[in-house]
């Protein structure tokens, strides 16, 4: 929450990872981090503080939660296999192309084998997304339409068609436009795996673990 703040010890472990672009080919580094975090949180106007004592077992704690996540990443990595991190879109940074691996071309090519059952679910709940979006749309055009209208006996009846018409826009509009977003991304993914057939394929790398750090968030010590 917004008047919300954590209050405690965090503790991060660095690692580098990679891939060579299947398009440009230019290596392309990243760093992330396995972070872990003891304490709680606090109202944004709360001072909390603690002893040099208190301080150095809150850090030794979250430092030791951490081992656990890094060990698990370590044996994963002995055993051949690196996950993507999560929240990479798997897009280059110098070419703006999105490599084989990349969650938008990977569920875009699932998505090809879809029962009918699942695919008809997918485009309800899509659908569902589209009107909840036009009728708040349309709503807020609604707004300054309403405020045109001068105060006649018929005004409440004008007001009510008015708010009407719009929310019939705001969800056409939606519909319009959304679909033609999806239509042309559809699109525009199939035309990436079309030119990665013919294409080398990259898998990421993890390439080194980088620095271990631990220290206090919204405390300070006495």
């Amino acid at each position: 929450m917004a008047n919300q703040k954590f209050c405690g010890a965090v503790a991060s472990q660095a690692y580098r990872w990679g891939y060579t672009c299947e398009y440009c080919k230019q290596p392309v580094e990243k760093k992330n981090y396995i972070s872990t975090q003891v304490g709680s949180m606090h109202k944004s106007t709360t001072w909390v503080t603690t002893s040099e004592a208190g301080a150095k077992a809150m850090e030794e704690q979250a430092r030791m939660q951490l081992a656990g996540p890094v060990a698990q990443m370590q044996a994963k990595l002995d055993a051949g296999r690196f996950d993507v991190p999560e929240k990479e879109d798997g897009r280059c940074p110098h070419c703006r192309k999105y490599q084989h691996w990349s969650p938008a071309l990977r569920n875009y090519a699932s998505s090809q084998f879809w029962s009918e059952e699942k695919r008809k679910k997918e485009n309800r709940d899509t659908g569902c997304g589209m009107a909840i979006g036009g009728f708040w749309g349309g709503a807020i055009l609604a707004i300054p339409a309403i405020g045109l209208i001068p105060d006649t006996a018929s005004r409440t009846a004008i007001v009510i068609a008015t708010l009407i018409g719009c929310i019939v826009l705001g969800e056409g509009l939606t519909f319009l436009i959304g679909r033609q977003l999806v239509n042309r991304g559809n699109a525009k993914k199939a035309a990436l795996l079309k030119e990665l057939e013919g294409l080398e394929k990259n898998e990421p790398r993890f390439i080194s673990w980088e620095e271990l750090n631990s220290g206090l968030r919204g405390i300070s010590i006495r």
